[in-house]
């Protein structure tokens, strides 16, 4: 915020005679009144600051916000417009941001709660949710909201990203807003040659109507000074329903995704997997279960049991991907629950051995595993798009919950298409694991293709902060 002190204000008159009741000394004298000073100052600065608030709702939304608001730094540094960056995670805690936590502040209260907003797929845990402060944390929200919106000096800028909660909010602040659609897409209910089949009579009528989003989310985008959908699809038919806002830039979700080599040197590091590695040929597989603590122990253990009698009669390179969240010792008592050796005597590489292949636990190098995998196994939301995204095929099991429900999983082979095969019973997985292993190159085109079609190139983020910089730049108070 500036302060009187950061500058001066000179009003300059004609000479007049020294009467107390002089108009001019009278304007002199009020304009030093604090509550009139600031707007003053403000406007002889020559520096007009930028006060954004990134609204999002979800780790895979956080994510994304995350990566667009790296940017955006980097390029407002550059053109050398101040700008204050405050962050508010409308779901969770909001570890998606840590990357970036030396530039942004938090705008307000933040917590975990049971359903991990995924109260879509089952509505019962948001009873849970609410009878855990679910209610109280959404009015400290709107608390922070306003509060930022009292405490801001300059432009004020909204960025919401996720789905119709943030974009509500936005639209509530009475601040200019940015929305970038996140969780919905037209893929969910049509492709590119018509409706898709539906499984009762209300999702046939969703699939009939003119967008994925509904007239009352459409109106409220009407208001943005743009709108970042997730897919070219989406972005046609929005415009199609006369959104002239409407920008596709591509997708943030797969920005960020190069990897590091150091997968590749823990498995030469060590002579068994190495030795593995060569003689596996392409059955390189990637576990994913998923982030969140409550549901991904039970998925890890309906992976293993899942790829099994496929690991004991091939040879195969498996790669758990973990969050660094994850207990190393409670994922060494699950694998070896499941038959695996281990052959390692630390947590920083974490080795196993099941008759000829081999499985080693990743923490922090997600990037290496699914760009070195060739087919995936996945149990998790955005990480099984962005396996998608770089052309892997992936096979999908239903979970508990509460994110990886039958229901989730079914909409998400919706929204990914032919790269996801979706199996609600676990003991097909060794079959479909042997054809998509041997695959043809035609095949792994085909996926390739799809990836991009869905998800689109890597570069989206920083065309969205270029694009965001420019609204900005162009922006009055």
């Amino acid at each position: 915020m500036i302060g009187t002190q950061d500058y001066m204000a000179f009003v300059i008159s004609h000479p007049c005679s020294p009467c107390r009741n002089c108009k001019r000394r009278k304007l002199v004298q009020r304009i030093r009144h604090e509550r009139i000073i600031g707007p003053i100052l403000v406007l002889m600065s020559t520096e007009l600051e930028t006060n954004l608030l990134i609204l999002s709702n979800g780790h895979g939304e956080d994510k994304v916000s995350s990566s667009v608001a790296k940017r955006m730094i980097e390029i407002l540094r550059n053109f050398s417009i101040k700008a204050s960056v405050n962050v508010l995670p409308l779901v969770g805690n909001g570890s998606a941001y840590f990357s970036i936590a030396r530039d942004v502040h938090l705008a307000g209260p933040v917590k975990e709660f049971p359903s991990g907003g995924f109260v879509n797929h089952r509505p019962l845990v948001f009873l849970r949710d609410i009878r855990e402060g679910l209610l109280g944390l959404i009015f400290s929200q709107f608390q922070s909201i306003s509060k930022w919106r009292s405490d801001c000096v300059g432009r004020r800028l909204i960025l919401a990203v996720g789905d119709v909660w943030p974009l509500f909010l936005a639209t509530q602040a009475k601040t200019p807003f940015i929305f970038i659609g996140t969780a919905k897409s037209e893929y969910y209910v049509r492709d590119e040659n018509g409706a898709l089949q539906r499984r009762n009579f209300f999702e046939q009528v969703e699939s009939l109507l003119s967008s994925v989003y509904y007239p009352w989310e459409r109106t409220l985008m009407k208001q943005a000074l743009a709108v970042y959908p997730r897919d070219a699809l989406t972005a046609l038919h929005l415009a199609k329903c006369g959104l002239t806002n409407v920008k596709y830039f591509g997708n943030p979700m797969m920005d960020d995704l190069e990897p590091t080599g150091k997968l590749l040197s823990k498995i030469h590091a060590s002579l068994f997997l190495s030795n593995v590695l060569q003689y596996c040929g392409s059955n390189r597989i990637v576990l994913l279960p998923g982030s969140r603590q409550d549901e991904m122990y039970r998925n890890i253990e309906k992976l293993l049991a899942s790829i099994k009698d496929f690991a004991q009669e091939n040879r195969v390179l498996f790669l758990l991907s973990c969050p660094p969240s994850a207990s190393p010792a409670l994922i060494d008592t699950i694998i070896c629950r499941w038959g695996w050796s281990c052959r390692s005597d630390t947590t920083d590489t974490m080795e196993y051995q099941l008759d000829a292949s081999g499985l080693l636990v990743s923490f922090n190098e997600f990037s290496d595993c699914i760009h070195f995998s060739s087919v995936g196994i996945a149990m998790a939301g955005t990480a099984t798009e962005q396996l998608v995204g770089i052309g892997r095929p992936v096979i999908t099991i239903p979970g508990e919950g509460p994110q990886f429900t039958y229901s989730f999983a079914e909409a998400q082979k919706r929204l990914l298409g032919e790269s996801v095969f979706f199996l609600e019973d676990a003991s097909q997985v060794k079959v479909l694991l042997q054809e998509l292993c041997t695959m043809s190159r035609t095949m792994r085109n085909k996926f390739v293709e799809n990836g991009i079609r869905k998800l689109g190139k890597a570069g989206a983020s920083k065309k969205i902060a270029l694009d965001i910089v420019d609204i900005i730049r162009n922006m009055k108070e």
